[in-house]
């Protein structure tokens, strides 16, 4: 889930972690070497109390003198700590109670392990550890620290001093440095967060700026695109030149397109008109002919009826052919309608008659549908063009508009003029791409564009010696 999260939180976010995590291990770490540190300072307190002590005690454990020995560890437990945070025990060679400073919980000759269990388990310790140098033992989840002392003479063992120093008496100062510094990694972290903060929305600005502007491409032209970030040599900086040049490459391409657009949209007026004339001329001189009857003979029955009639059929041609083409010159599209495909079928009449190709014409479309009605006409136009272009002389050429269950726009162009090799249909909706059809290879990559600002989709179908295009254009786009 963090994954998703942006990074104008994200790396902020962990600065923090990291400030967090850095000021508790370092905490952590002193609070554990301030304890460690302690233990080791009481063990060495405890050694230079057994050296002080061990001379005097070889004499008693020699004398068996218990109450000079007993004197001894009361005297030295008092001057050490008065609130009895200090165990002062004599051990023979047989580990029982010789003298301590406190003979009511450790009678003479009594042995440890009959005391209670934590003394049984240190007895077991004491047993296991034999040795002539002093030395810690870790009794575990006690409330005392112990320390071994040995008492010797020339090498031999004589006895031992267990020396028992009670938490209380370390606990406080522990406690005390514990709170100074955690309070101090309280506070440097409470610098260094909103520090950390800063430092990360800073890192993280320009990322997120770089997104915006990138979620902006393709949205809105490239030139209303504002990119204020500066170029560095960092990996950011360097991003940010390539966005500067992409946006760049953007502006021309979208220059070079409109400039294209121009061009094809003079070149398809230019077709448009040939075929326009050509539709034109052919009533008008049949008109003419007629008219030229009509003075030579126009006092013979039924001539004038039937100039008339002549007259009358070809200008309402003319007039259906200017009609098709009105709707060309009006800047504002209005809904697609069934006149608006069959006025198409009118302007294709002159390239049909010059190779005399059979078109299978269906339009389908019983009510208007809300699509812009120029651009679907220049989608169809262009299509229907290349289709007879490609097409040879007294072929087949099928065209098919459709709704389909009111959600859908299907136009289907068809013409039997043999496959498409690779290499075309590779090019196939590049911008002047060669061809062999004589055009500048400019209509497809229009329609193409049409189709995709329309949020359509275009699929060519090329087999079995038949060429197929299938525009699909959803009704229900914003």
């Amino acid at each position: 889930m963090f994954r998703n999260v942006s990074y104008h939180y994200k790396i902020p976010l962990s600065f923090s972690v990291v400030i967090i995590l850095t000021g508790m291990i370092v905490t952590t770490a002193l609070v554990w070497q301030t304890y460690e540190n302690l233990r080791r300072d009481i063990f060495r307190n405890a050694v230079e109390v057994g050296a002080a002590l061990s001379g005097t005690l070889q004499l008693s454990l020699k004398h068996d003198d218990v109450w000079r020995a007993y004197r001894l560890l009361a005297d030295t437990g008092q001057a050490a700590d008065r609130d009895g945070g200090l165990l002062l025990v004599v051990l023979d060679e047989e580990y029982k109670v010789f003298a301590s400073n406190q003979p009511r919980q450790f009678p003479v000759l009594a042995s440890l392990e009959n005391l209670n269990p934590e003394f049984a388990s240190l007895n077991k310790s004491l047993l296991q550890n034999n040795n002539n140098e002093a030395r810690p033992i870790v009794q575990g989840a006690t409330l005392w620290m112990y320390v071994v002392h040995p008492i010797h003479e020339y090498g031999a063992r004589l006895g031992v001093l267990l020396i028992g120093y009670a938490h209380s008496q370390f606990l406080p100062r522990y406690y005390e440095i514990v709170w100074n510094v955690s309070i101090s990694s309280l506070g440097v972290m409470l610098i260094l967060l909103p520090l950390g903060w800063y430092l990360g929305k800073n890192m993280a600005e320009p990322l997120v700026e770089l997104s915006n502007c990138m979620a902006m491409v393709g949205q809105i032209p490239p030139d209303e695109i504002e990119y204020n970030l500066k170029d560095a040599d960092d990996e950011i900086g360097l991003l940010s030149t390539r966005f500067r040049e992409m946006l760049e490459d953007l502006r021309i391409k979208q220059q070079f397109e409109r400039q294209v657009l121009v061009s094809e949209r003079l070149a398809a007026i230019g077709r448009m008109s040939a075929g326009v004339a050509h539709e034109i001329n052919n009533p008008l001189g049949g008109m003419l002919n007629a008219i030229n009857t009509f003075k030579q003979h126009r006092h013979e029955e039924g001539v004038p009826e039937k100039t008339l009639y002549l007259l009358e059929r070809g200008l309402g041609q003319i007039q259906e052919t200017v009609s098709a083409l009105l709707v060309e010159s009006i800047p504002e599209s209005h809904p697609l309608s069934f006149q608006d495909v069959e006025d198409i079928r009118t302007l294709l009449h002159a390239d049909i008659n010059k190779k005399n190709i059979n078109l299978v014409w269906e339009n389908n479309l019983a009510t208007p549908v809300s699509l812009p009605s120029t651009q679907i006409r220049q989608i169809l136009m262009n299509l229907c063009l290349n289709a007879l272009q490609a097409a040879p002389q007294e072929s087949t050429v099928f065209c098919k508009v459709c709704a389909v269950e009111d959600e859908n726009l299907l136009i289907t162009v068809r013409n039997e003029g043999g496959n498409l090799d690779d290499e075309s249909m590779e090019l196939l909706f590049e911008p002047f791409a060669h061809n062999n059809t004589g055009g500048i290879g400019l209509g497809l990559w229009v329609t193409y564009q049409i189709v995709r600002q329309l949020g359509g989709e275009i699929v060519v179908n090329n087999q079995d010696g038949t060429v197929s295009f299938s525009v699909g254009i959803s009704l229900n786009n914003p």
